[in-house]
């Protein structure tokens, strides 16, 4: 498996942080699905920045991004 940590910003503010899994198998493949974390109900209509970052820990604390 490999560790892989989400993070979830809306407009610059941290919204949700997640870990997923990925297995590592000959049956893998590139693609994979995860589950919605946004609601958009209530959000006023103009522009705005939605940024996830992905990153997994090294054991010194380093981020791989």
């Amino acid at each position: 498996f490999s560790k892989v940590t989400s993070d979830l910003y809306f407009d610059d503010q941290k919204l949700n942080s997640a870990c997923i899994s990925i297995p590592q198998s000959p049956l893998a493949t590139n693609e994979f699905t995860l589950t919605p974390v946004l609601d958009m109900k209530g959000i006023s209509a103009g522009s705005h920045t939605i940024k996830v970052e992905m990153y997994e820990l090294w054991s010194s604390g380093e981020k791989l991004t």
